[in-house]
């Protein structure tokens, strides 16, 4: 006869790094487009994190500006000329929240 054990199983979050992007300005014209995204990112894990986001820039225009109030646990980082790469290091159970914004003249 077999032998009957119990086994203690522990199951994490499926998801420890959650995030959101939401669209909080926009303004298009003829000639010009502004875009300011907000980024809001949660660890609800036990263990610290560290989360890398890619941001493409449009393509197009004769003149591009970019601001990001990424600071203090984040960096941003440029990887060429329309792409940025945002690194954010959360502790456990800790949540940030950044914007991004760009502004194409064409």
């Amino acid at each position: 006869m077999e032998r009957v054990k119990n086994v203690t199983l522990t199951v994490g979050t499926l998801f420890d790094a959650v995030g959101e992007k939401v669209i909080t300005k926009f303004e298009a014209k003829k000639h010009y487009r502004k875009v300011e995204t907000t980024y809001n990112v949660r660890n609800q894990g036990k263990e610290p994190l560290e989360l890398r986001i890619e941001e493409n820039i449009p393509v197009y225009g004769n003149d591009i500006s970019v601001k990001t109030s990424c600071k203090d646990n984040c960096s941003v980082k440029k990887k060429n000329a329309f792409v940025r790469e945002f690194t954010i290091k959360l502790k456990a159970k800790e949540k940030y929240e950044f914007t991004s914004e760009f502004e194409v003249r064409y």
